[in-house]
């Protein structure tokens, strides 16, 4: 587990594919909501647009985002442990149909605290007040609202980012998957 940074601004970083069902609207628009209020913190997006998708954001909204100084976009990042090492805490309001996305798995093990939406997948990796915080999906106002409670109480993202280390080591090792994955195959076959 690595101490976050203390000496500069917050980061707070979405880090997926910049779809909309991942929550990069809400994120930005949480941004937008915290940034008004005076909240001094960097909201940071890692990843990059898919042209082909229709579900993307396009490239000029996310350049818009980043001119109106509401986010900074890294782009696709080649150094995702040290990218995320780098951040106060990790957000990712999907409510997109997926399995355990895997950017909460790492976030987890780098010990940085967690928010997500309360959405199957998500929730299977977030137990809300242990690692992280459930926030609705679709819900911008309440994505704000966590990020502002763990933005103003330190020792609660620290005890958060220590249970999830926790929790990745335990429950998501590679043993525990690789038996979990077999006894999926022994019960169906």
């Amino acid at each position: 587990q690595e101490e976050e940074e203390t000496d500069a601004p917050p980061k707070i970083l979405f880090a997926s594919r910049l779809l909309k069902e991942k929550g990069i609207c809400d994120f930005v628009e949480a941004a937008r909501l915290l940034k008004a209020g005076g909240v001094a913190a960097r909201f940071q997006v890692a990843g990059s647009v898919d042209a082909g998708n229709p579900h993307s954001i396009a490239r000029a909204e996310i350049e818009g985002w980043e001119k109106e100084g509401l986010i900074e976009w890294l782009g696709q990042c080649r150094d995702m442990p040290e990218t995320l090492r780098a951040s106060t805490m990790v957000v990712l309001p999907s409510y997109y149909g997926e399995g355990v996305p895997k950017v909460l798995l790492e976030a987890a093990a780098t010990g940085r605290a967690i928010i997500t939406c309360d959405m199957p997948g998500c929730r299977e990796a977030v137990e809300q007040d242990v690692n992280g915080l459930l926030v609705p999906p679709k819900d911008p106002e309440s994505l704000a609202a966590a990020i502002a409670r763990l933005l103003d109480d330190s020792v609660l993202r620290k005890k958060l980012g220590v249970a999830g280390r926790r929790r990745v080591e335990e429950d998501f090792n590679v043993e525990s998957v690789n038996a979990q994955t077999l006894a999926v195959y022994h019960r169906v076959l």
